[in-house]
């Protein structure tokens, strides 16, 4: 097995059983078209593992990271079968040759999607690890026992929004979720976290795909209160983006158009991520759906003249008292 660096194609490539679609080469060709690259190996000619990561150069320094709105991306696996000590073997092999594929660096930092437990690789090699969660819904189909798991006072807000007339339809207006979008961060002061061109992108690739639905939440009038926008694949669906009107936050409009999309995850019998936030309004939001804290590593790794870097940064700030 042998590891090899390559840049997308034109035309990419589906990933079969990949962790998620943000390990599909057409995903990382929206969110960082022809700017990704991606380490592979190889068993005779089967692909065995990849590591997808984006280049960005900063004041001389090269980062390996991840594209925007991709919330786990890190090293993809092939199915091991066997004893688990051999399957074990096998991942830190792969892992390793994974690691030594990759161009030189001043820092690496990825998110592992849940299922990717093994970092150990990673660590003898001098990378550091942080545990972040996310929370799931791993059973759907069971739209009862789900509903049974909501915390009240969203039970409550849903009933609301339906006794008001709000009605949830899966949609194609992207540009008017775009604008829910970019009205719910202006509310908090704070600018979009990612171009509208690239949600145009995004959705485009993920239609072709017929990967995301896209729910919107409307009054008895028609207005748009909130919208959410969802990836999935034949495992999870994904809580990627939700954007809502502040002139509507008590409408109930968001909370249902997220239990509507729940219950197409539902449908289709598929776990719901609404990939967590260390964020605690976020958080809270989240959890009041009964889902579960899930965990996930944020693996990064940083060169010698980083580290140095790094603590120089840290010794001011204490010479500072900051």
């Amino acid at each position: 097995m042998t590891p090899s660096s390559n840049v997308a194609d034109p035309v990419p490539p589906t990933v079969a059983e990949a962790n998620s679609p943000f390990h599909q080469p057409w995903w990382l060709e929206a969110v960082a078209p022809g700017r990704w690259k991606v380490v592979e190996v190889r068993h005779d000619g089967a692909l065995a593992a990849r590591l997808p990561y984006v280049i960005h150069s900063r004041y001389g320094l090269t980062i390996l990271t991840m594209p925007p709105l991709t919330p786990v991306l890190g090293p993809w696996l092939a199915e091991a079968k066997g004893k688990y000590e051999a399957a074990l073997t096998r991942q830190h092999h792969l892992l390793t040759q994974l690691l030594e594929g990759l161009p030189a660096f001043d820092l690496f930092n990825h998110h592992f999607h849940p299922s990717v437990t093994n970092w150990l690789p990673f660590y003898w090699r001098g990378f550091t690890q942080t545990t972040r969660y996310t929370y799931r819904l791993e059973q759907t189909r069971d739209l009862a026992a789900v509903w049974s798991e909501l915390r009240d006072k969203t039970r409550n807000a849903i009933r609301k929004a339906e006794q008001q007339g709000i009605a949830v339809e899966e949609s194609d207006d992207i540009e008017t979720f775009i604008g829910l979008y970019a009205k719910s961060f202006a509310r908090q002061g704070l600018p979009l976290p990612c171009t509208p061109e690239l949600i145009r992108r995004i959705d485009a690739a993920s239609g072709r795909q017929n990967a995301r639905k896209l729910f919107m939440a409307r009054g008895r009038d028609g207005t748009p209160h909130s919208g959410v926008f969802c990836v999935h694949d034949r495992g999870s669906c994904y809580y990627l983006m939700q954007g809502a009107d502040p002139a509507f936050r008590d409408s109930g409009a968001n909370v249902l158009a997220v239990w509507r999309s729940i219950e197409f995850a539902g449908r289709l019998g598929l776990a719901y991520d609404f990939e967590g936030s260390v964020h605690k309004s976020i958080e809270h939001f989240v959890r009041s759906f009964g889902a579960r804290q899930t965990p996930y590593l944020q693996v990064r790794g940083a060169s010698r003249r980083m580290r140095v870097l790094l603590a120089s940064r840290e010794l001011l700030r204490a010479l500072l008292g900051r």
